[in-house]
């Protein structure tokens, strides 16, 4: 599934995200495609795997989770 997506990658235009849900988004990762997006979150976490071959729920929850510790830190 994942060449699946490289190739429809090349033809999808994605928003510009200034802001998602009220978090100002760094002008880097604005200008990233859905592949490096995912390559630089794999390069942040502590254990080796790929984020790109999560499935969406997956994804979701872990965001959800990095929120929680950020909320809990302030």
């Amino acid at each position: 599934m994942g060449y699946v997506y490289c190739f429809l990658e090349k033809f999808v235009k994605y928003p510009n995200d200034h802001t998602i849900l009220g978090v100002p988004i760094d002008e880097d990762l604005q200008n990233m495609n859905r592949k490096e997006l995912c390559t630089f979150i794999e390069s942040q976490t502590p254990a080796s795997g790929s984020f790109w071959n999560l499935d969406s729920t997956s994804k979701i929850r872990f965001g959800a989770q990095l929120l929680r510790e950020m909320l809990k830190r302030e």
